[in-house]
C-alpha cells in the first residue's frame, strides 16, 4: 500500500511537470591522431596527417528510443504512463516499472537504478527487462559511473529480450571501446548497432567507425570494402571526405598507387577540410614521384611545398624535389638545390637527402666531395637505410681516390652482411686494389672468395679466375695456382690466356711433384698452341721431366743421383741449385740450406743473388731470426735486390720478443731505409733506440714516423716517442713541447694517460716532486688500466715520498695495494 502511494505521488508530479527535451545519443570524442594508421611509404612516405575523426554524431534518437526520456516523454506505447487515470488498477509489473521511470524523470538516479534492479528481480521474464538494464546503465552514466553503465548495457545486450533500446546500448559501448583502442570489441558493437538502428544518418556514422575499426585491426581489405561505399556516395555526407582519405591511404598501403593517386587527386580539388586538402596535395605529389612521373611530380611537389597547411611535410617535399632532380639526371641541380635548402631540412630527413647529394657528386666524378658527404651520412645515422645503402658507393669513391686503407674499409663492409651483388663487387674491388699494389697473397684470397659466388656473372668469373691464377703464381702459392688455373681452363679453354694458364699449372705441378700432370700440361701446350710464347719453356721443362721417366721421386732425386754419379761435373752448381730450389719450393727448408750455399759457392755469379734470397727465406720459414740476419748481412754487400720488408720486420720483431733489442735495431734500421717501410716500422725503431739509450737516433726515427702518419692517435704515439727521446737527452723543454702535442691530439684515453706519466717524469727530472706526484695521481683518476694505472700510482707514491708528503704517499700506497694487490707485491719492496 505504501509503495502504491509513492508511485501515485510520483506520477502526479510527472503529470504537472514539463517533460525534458529529447537527448541525442552521445558520441565519444574522436580518437587522437596516433590511431590513424600510416600509409605505405612514398619515397619516403609522410606520416598520415593528424586528421580529426568526423565529429557529427548520429541524428538524435527519437524520444521513444532514448533512455533519457522514459515515462510520459516519448517512451514506447507499451511503457508510457497514461495521461488520464486508468479505469483499472495497474499491474504490479507496471507499478514497479513506472516508479523507476518516475524517479528517472526526477533525476533521482541512484533510487531509479535500485527500482529498475528491483523490477528485474521481481519480473525477470518481462519484455521490459532489457529496457530496465539500459536505464540502469544511463543512471550510472549520469552519476559518472561509466564502468557500471557499460556493465548494465552489456547485460542488456546479453539478455533474451534486449528491447528497443539495444541498438543505442550497442552504439554507446562501441564508442567507449573505440576511445580505449579496443577495436575488436568496438567492431562487434558497431556491427550490432548497424543491425538495430535504421536511421540513415546514424548508419553512416556506424559504417564509418566500423571501417575504422577494421583498418586499425589490420584487416585492410575489409576496411577498403567498408570505406568505399561511403567514399563513393554521390550525395554529400559528413563521412564522405574522410572515407575518401582513409580509402586512399589503404590503397597506397596495398600497392595500388594509381588508384590511391586518383583518390588523393580528387581530394585536392574537393576537400573542404584544410588538413585533408593539404595532405592530399602532399600525397599526390609523392605518389607521382613514386610512379616515376618526374614531369608531373616536380610541379606537384613545388605546389604542395607552397600550399598552406603542408608545413609538417616540407621535409618530405624537399626530399621529393631532390629525388626528382636525381631521377632526371640533373646532378648539379641536386647539389645546388641542397645548398639552398640545407638549413630547412629536418633532421630525420637528412640521411635521405645526404644520400642523394653524395650520389650526385659521385655521378659528376667528384669523389672527394662524395666521400665527405657519405662519411657525414654514416656518422649522422649509421643504422639508417641510406647509410646501409651508401656503403658500397663509398668504397667506389675510396677506390677512385686510391686510398691505402681501402682493404680494411672493404673488410668492415663485408662484415656487415651486404647483399650478394655488393659483396661480390667489394671482393673484386679489394682483390684488384691489392693486386695492383703487389699484395698478391691477400689479392689471391679475395679472388678465390669472389669466384665461389653463385651470383657472379660468367664473364666476370672468368676474369676473376685469371687474376686469381696470376696472383697465386706471382706469390708462389703452388696449391692455389693449380686450383685457380684448373677452374679457369675449365671455364674458358679457348681464352687467349689459356696457354699462359697451362704453363702456370704445369710449372705448379712440377713444383708440387705432380710430374704426370705437369707433363700432360706441357704436351698440351706444345701441341695445341704452336705459336704461343710459352711453348719454348714448355719444351725445356718437358725435357727435364722426361729425364726422370715419370719417376715420382721428382726433380730432386734426379739431381741427387746426378751429383752422386758425376761429382766433378761443371753442372754440379746447377744440381745443388735445383736440389736446393726444389727443396725450397717443397718447403723443405733444412734440405735447401744444405744445397743452396753450395750452388752459391760453386757459381757465385749465377746463384749468389737468387740463392741468397732463398737462404733468407729458408731461415725465415724455419723461425731462425739469427740465421735470417746472418744471410742478410752476407747478402747486403753484393745483393741486387732489397731484402723483403716483411722478413726484416719479422726478424726485428723476433729479436724484440726475445729481449735482444740490440739485434733488432740494425734490422729495423735496414727496414726503414727502404721504400717499403711502414710508419709503424719507424715507431718501433724509435722505441727500440730509446730502450738502447740511443736518444738522438730515436728522436730522428720518431720525427720520420710523424711525417708519415695523419690520424691523431698515430701522431700521439709519435710524440710520445719523441718526448721520451728528448727527455732521455735531457732536453726537458723539447720533451714537454712534444708532450703537449700528445695531450692535444688525445684529450682522453690510454695515450693521454701515457702522456701524463711522461709529464710526471719531466717534473721528476726537474725534482718538482709534488707536481710530478699530482700528475701521476691524475692518471689513476680518469683511467683504469691494469698496466698504466698501477704504474701511475706507484710513481705517485714515490714522488709524494720524495716531496715529503707522507700522508699523501701513504694514501696513494693504500689505493695501490687495495686496487692492485698483485702489482703491489711484484713492484713494491
Amino acid at each position: 500500500m505504501k509503495r502504491q502511494l509513492l508511485t501515485s505521488l510520483a506520477l502526479l508530479s510527472v503529470a504537472h511537470a514539463e517533460p525534458p527535451p529529447p537527448k541525442a545519443v552521445p558520441v565519444a570524442p574522436a580518437p587522437n591522431a596516433a590511431e590513424i594508421p600510416k600509409a605505405v611509404p612514398v619515397s619516403p612516405a609522410p606520416e598520415p596527417a593528424k586528421q580529426p575523426e568526423p565529429t557529427p554524431a548520429p541524428p538524435s534518437v527519437p524520444v521513444s528510443e532514448s533512455a533519457a526520456a522514459p515515462v510520459g516523454a516519448g517512451a514506447p506505447k507499451s511503457e508510457r504512463v497514461p495521461a488520464a487515470p486508468l479505469k483499472t488498477a495497474p499491474s504490479p509489473e507496471d507499478v514497479q516499472f513506472d516508479l523507476a521511470d518516475a524517479l528517472t524523470l526526477q533525476s533521482q538516479w541512484d533510487a531509479a537504478a535500485n527500482e529498475y534492479l528491483r523490477f528485474i528481480e521481481q519480473f525477470p521474464a518481462s519484455s521490459r527487462v532489457g529496457t530496465a538494464y539500459f536505464r540502469i546503465g544511463e543512471a550510472h552514466q549520469k552519476q559518472g559511473n561509466v564502468n557500471s553503465a557499460r556493465l548494465f548495457w552489456g547485460k542488456q545486450l546479453a539478455c533474451q529480450q534486449p528491447g528497443p533500446l539495444a541498438g543505442i546500448a550497442a552504439y554507446k559501448l562501441a564508442e567507449f571501446e573505440f576511445q580505449e583502442a579496443n577495436y575488436n570489441a568496438a567492431l562487434g558493437h558497431y556491427k550490432k548497432a548497424l543491425q538495430l538502428i535504421d536511421k540513415p544518418e546514424a548508419k553512416q556514422h556506424l559504417q564509418y567507425f566500423t571501417a575504422r575499426c577494421l583498418q586499425l585491426l589490420g584487416r585492410k581489405l575489409e576496411a577498403r570494402n567498408a570505406f568505399q561505399p561511403l567514399a563513393d556516395e554521390k550525395e554529400i555526407h559528413p563521412y564522405r571526405e574522410m572515407s575518401q582519405f582513409q580509402l586512399g591511404l589503404l590503397l597506397d598501403e596495398a600497392g595500388h598507387s594509381n588508384d590511391a593517386l586518383a583518390r588523393f587527386t580528387l581530394l585536392t580539388e574537393t576537400a573542404q577540410t584544410p588538413s585533408i586538402k593539404a595532405e592530399s596535395l602532399t600525397r599526390t605529389a609523392l605518389l607521382l614521384l613514386k610512379l616515376n612521373d618526374s614531369k608531373k611530380a616536380l610541379p606537384a611537389l613545388e605546389t604542395a611545398l607552397s600550399a598552406s597547411g603542408t608545413e609538417e611535410w616540407h621535409p618530405l617535399l624537399r626530399l621529393g624535389i631532390l629525388q626528382t632532380h636525381a631521377a632526371s639526371g640533373q646532378h648539379q641541380k641536386v647539389i645546388e638545390t641542397f645548398k639552398s635548402i640545407e638549413s630547412q631540412i629536418a633532421q630525420e630527413q637528412l640521411p635521405d637527402v645526404l644520400l642523394l647529394v653524395a650520389n650526385a657528386h659521385r655521378q659528376l666524378k667528384q669523389h672527394q666531395e662524395a666521400l665527405a658527404v657519405f662519411d657525414k651520412l654514416i656518422e649522422l645515422a649509421p643504422k639508417s637505410d641510406p647509410a646501409r645503402s651508401c656503403r658500397f658507393d663509398r668504397l667506389i669513391c675510396l677506390y677512385n681516390l686510391d686510398t691505402q686503407k681501402l682493404p680494411q674499409e672493404i673488410d668492415a663492409f663485408l662484415a656487415d652482411a651486404p647483399s650478394p651483388t655488393d659483396r661480390d663487387n667489394a671482393l673484386l674491388m679489394k682483390a684488384e686494389f691489392l693486386r695492383l699494389r703487389g699484395n698478391l697473397t691477400e689479392a689471391a684470397e679475395a679472388y678465390s672468395k669472389a669466384v665461389k659466388s653463385k651470383e657472379l656473372k660468367p664473364q666476370r668469373r672468368i676474369d676473376a679466375l685469371l687474376r686469381w691464377s696470376e696472383c697465386t703464381v706471382r706469390s708462389g702459392n703452388t696449391p692455389q695456382t693449380i686450383e685457380a688455373t684448373t677452374q679457369f681452363l675449365a671455364s674458358a679453354a679457348d681464352h687467349s690466356f689459356a696457354p699462359t694458364a697451362l704453363s702456370w699449372r704445369a710449372e705448379a705441378n712440377r713444383r708440387s711433384k705432380a710430374f704426370p700432370a705437369a707433363e700432360k700440361d706441357y704436351k698440351l701446350l706444345i701441341e695445341k698452341y704452336p705459336k704461343a710464347e710459352e711453348r719454348s719453356s714448355a719444351l725445356l721443362q718437358l725435357a727435364l721431366l722426361r729425364g726422370e721417366q715419370n719417376d715420382n721421386a721428382g726433380l730432386a732425386d734426379l739431381f741427387e743421383k746426378f751429383l752422386k754419379d758425376y761429382p766433378n761435373s761443371p753442372e754440379k752448381a746447377q744440381a745443388h741449385h735445383w736440389i736446393g730450389w726444389a727443396a725450397f719450393e717443397a718447403h723443405d727448408y733444412k734440405k735447401a740450406l744444405l744445397h743452396l750455399p753450395e750452388a752459391r759457392k760453386l757459381d757465385p755469379e749465377k746463384y749468389q743473388e737468387s740463392d741468397s734470397l732463398r737462404l733468407i727465406f729458408c731461415a725465415y720459414n724455419l723461425n731462425d731470426p739469427i740465421g735470417v740476419w746472418k744471410f742478410v748481412e752476407d747478402y747486403l754487400p753484393k745483393g741486387k735486390t732489397k731484402v723483403p720488408a716483411d722478413i726484416l720486420r719479422w726478424t726485428a720483431q723476433q729479436f724484440i720478443e726475445s729481449k735482444t733489442t740490440a739485434k733488432a735495431e740494425p734490422a729495423l734500421a735496414l727496414l726503414c731505409s727502404g721504400d717499403e717501410a711502414k710508419a709503424t716500422d719507424w715507431l718501433v725503431l724509435a722505441q727500440t733506440r730509446i730502450q738502447l739509450n740511443q736518444f738522438d737516433a730515436a728522436n730522428a726515427a720518431a720525427e720520420a714516423y710523424l711525417k708519415l702518419v695523419k690520424t691523431p692517435a698515430d701522431q700521439a704515439l709519435g710524440f710520445i716517442a719523441k718526448s721520451r727521446a728528448e727527455l732521455g737527452k735531457g732536453n726537458q723543454s723539447a720533451a714537454q713541447k712534444a708532450l703537449e702535442e700528445t695531450l692535444r691530439l688525445q684529450p682522453e684515453g690510454r695515450l693521454n694517460a701515457e702522456a701524463r706519466l711522461i709529464a710526471g717524469d719531466i717534473q721528476a727530472a726537474k725534482k718538482e716532486w709534488e707536481a710530478a706526484a699530482k700528475l701521476y695521481a691524475s692518471v689513476a683518476v680518469f683511467i683504469d688500466d691494469e698496466e698504466i694505472t698501477p704504474a701511475a700510482l706507484e710513481k705517485a707514491h714515490r714522488a709524494y715520498k720524495e716531496a715529503g708528503k707522507v700522508k699523501e704517499a701513504a694514501d696513494t700506497l693504500n689505493r695501490l695495494q687495495s686496487r692492485y694487490p698483485e702489482y703491489a707485491r711484484a713492484h713494491l719492496k
